[in-house]
């Protein structure tokens, strides 16, 4: 996309108008995949889970959402390109155990084979904090061994 029309986009964005040719020109040009992906959509709705890293890497990252002392619940959501990140510079700051909110799409599509798939897919990931320590190593005797040292 050439500079006047960015400087368009911007001005018609600030002024709140929508300018929907030049971002789908942006979209074209931008050499994704996203428009063979997208003619496959059906609907795509716009969600957020807080939780718990349980796994992360550069194109997925798990989160246990709800816990308690019987029940467990964990969400996949896949990474593709790079999400808008809040309170780290890099996806790769964040660790398991970490809390993070994510933003997602639930984007229902057909597959090769006409069937509706749904697919969560991260637009934001909010670092919320820190994983709290492990705790100190204790060392646990044995009966054998306390009877030993004696």
């Amino acid at each position: 996309m050439n500079a006047l029309m960015k400087l368009i986009l911007i001005c018609g964005l600030i002024a709140g108008l929508t300018v929907p040719a030049l971002a789908a020109e942006d979209d074209a040009q931008s050499g994704d995949d996203v428009n063979s992906e997208e003619s496959n959509v059906i609907k795509s709705v716009g969600k957020q889970v807080t939780g718990q890293v349980s796994g992360i890497s550069k194109d997925y990252i798990g989160i246990v959402y709800q816990a308690d002392k019987n029940t467990e619940r964990e969400m996949g959501v896949m990474i593709k390109g790079v999400p808008t990140l809040e309170r780290v510079k890099e996806l790769n700051e964040i660790e398991m155990g970490d809390t993070v909110t994510v933003e997602f799409s639930e984007v229902t599509e057909k597959d090769e084979n006409d069937q509706e798939v749904m697919k969560h897919v991260a637009t934001k990931i909010i670092f919320v904090k820190k994983a709290p320590p492990p705790p100190a190593e204790t060392t646990v005797l044995t009966s054998e061994e306390s009877e030993q040292q004696q």
